[in-house]
C-alpha cells in the first residue's frame, strides 16, 4: 500500500492490520514516535494524519493509504523552520535531543545539563505533563536571585510541587542520578533541610496532566490557560 510521509510517497507491504507506529519505527525507521502506554493516552506516538495530530499506535496501516502524514522528522528544516522551531531559535534557545531515551528521565536530565554553558546560575527542570504558567517560573528565580539556595520548590497550601529549580552547585549530585534511586526525588530528599519553599497562589504547580481527562479538569482553574 502506498501513502505519503513527510513528503514523500512510500510503499509498504504489510498487513493493513498492522498498527501504523510499528510501521513508522520497523519499516521506515521513523523512530521519533515513541512506543509508551499504547493505549493513546501518553501521546508519545503522536503524527499528523490529513492535518489532524492523532495517536498512531491506535491507527492501523490500511486506514491510511492515499493519506498524508507527518510525524516528528518532518517538522521543519534549518532552511524551512518550524514556526515553533523559529521561535525557540529566536529566543537564544537550543533543543537537546536525548537518544537514550529508554532509559527513563534520569538520562534525559544527564543529557540536559550536559550541554549547559559555564556562566549557568540554575537548572530548572519541568516535565512535559506540567502546566508552567510564567508567573510561577520568574516567582523561583526571584526567590533564588534573592535567597541563593540550592534548591528552590514552589508550595501551594501546604503541597510541594512544580517545576524545581537546582542551583548549579547540585550539578555533580545531577550528573550522578539514575531511575533506580528516583531521580532527580533523590536529591530533594538529600537536601531537604536546605530547600528554600517559594509560596504560589497557582493551583496549577500541583497539576500533572498525564490524561485528555486531566487536562480538561485542570485547564478549568490553571491560570495559564485562561490567559490564553
Amino acid at each position: 500500500m502506498a501513502f505519503t510521509v513527510n513528503g514523500q510517497t512510500v510503499n509498504v507491504s504489510t498487513y493493513p492490520a498492522k498498527p501504523l507506529l510499528d510501521v513508522l519505527r520497523d519499516d521506515l525507521n521513523l523512530t521519533g514516535s515513541k512506543e509508551c502506554c499504547g493505549k493513546g493516552e501518553c501521546g508519545s506516538c503522536s503524527i499528523i494524519l490529513e492535518g489532524e495530530a492523532v495517536c498512531s499506535c491506535l491507527i492501523l496501516t490500511g486506514q491510511v493509504e492515499g493519506k498524508k502524514i507527518t510525524t516528528i522528522e518532518g517538522i521543519g528544516t534549518v532552511e524551512n523552520m518550524d514556526p515553533l522551531q523559529k521561535a525557540f531559535a529566536e529566543e537564544g534557545a537550543h533543543v537537546i535531543k536525548n537518544r537514550q531515551w529508554e532509559q527513563g528521565k534520569s538520562a534525559s536530565v544527564i543529557r540536559g545539563i550536559s550541554a549547559l554553558d559555564s556562566e549557568c546560575g540554575a537548572v530548572l527542570l519541568v516535565n512535559v505533563d506540567q502546566p508552567v504558567p510564567s508567573n510561577s517560573i520568574n516567582q523561583l528565580i526571584d526567590s533564588h536571585q534573592r535567597l541563593q539556595g540550592k534548591i528552590h520548590l514552589p508550595v501551594f497550601h501546604g503541597r510541594r510541587g512544580h517545576p524545581v529549580l537546582f542551583s548549579t552547585e547540585l550539578l555533580p549530585d545531577l550528573r550522578e542520578i539514575s531511575e533506580e534511586c528516583q531521580g532527580v526525588k533523590s536529591i530533594i530528599r538529600k537536601y531537604d533541610t536546605e530547600i528554600v519553599h517559594v509560596p504560589m497562589t497557582d493551583p496549577s504547580v500541583l497539576y500533572n496532566f498525564n490524561t485528555p481527562a486531566d487536562y480538561e479538569k485542570g485547564g478549568q482553574t490553571c491560570e495559564f490557560r485562561k490567559k490564553r
